[in-house]
């Protein structure tokens, strides 16, 4: 018997060729109910075996995980410490055979000193208690020539490497 199934498939076609007194091969009987249970404790096993994989796993993606914040740290620090050095000697840009380095500009932000100034018009309501600044509008008017009290755009620029 290869599945449950079959075997409760087999448990009822015995228990179906009782005699007119209800009596059953036992011993065929008694060999399918032996069956059965082996198969069902081999499926405890494989579970318990899938479970213990699972965990395995959940370690193994933590651990790699902290490798990559790490790895991002790293990758993070060494930035910021070759961009202070381009920067020092006033270096734009490093190009070498496979590698180059530039500084490109960031899509323009807000800087916001102080949200009192701000005209109701970027101002937008999310719920009857809490509003919030439209800062897509408030810098598409500051982009065109509009002067808004507190704010300001700013332009950073990042190290790219290719």
């Amino acid at each position: 018997m290869s599945n449950l199934y079959q075997i409760d498939e087999a448990i009822r076609s015995v228990i179906s060729m009782a005699d007119d007194n209800g009596v059953i091969n036992e011993e065929a009987f008694d060999q399918l109910q032996m069956a059965k249970a082996e198969k069902q404790l081999n499926i405890i096993k494989y579970i318990k075996h899938i479970k213990n994989d699972g965990e395995i796993i959940d370690k193994e993606i933590k651990r790699l995980q902290e490798m990559k914040k790490s790895n991002d740290k790293r990758i993070e620090s060494l930035t910021t410490y070759l961009s202070q050095s381009m920067k020092i000697d006033g270096v734009k840009e490093l190009t070498f055979p496979l590698f180059q380095a530039k500084f490109k500009k960031n899509p323009p932000k807000l800087r916001i000193d102080s949200a009192d100034y701000i005209p109701r018009k970027f101002i937008k309501t999310k719920s009857v208690t809490t509003n919030s600044i439209d800062g897509d509008a408030l810098l598409k008017a500051l982009k065109a020539g509009e002067e808004v009290r507190g704010v300001s755009i700013i332009q950073e620029e990042r190290l790219a490497i290719n």
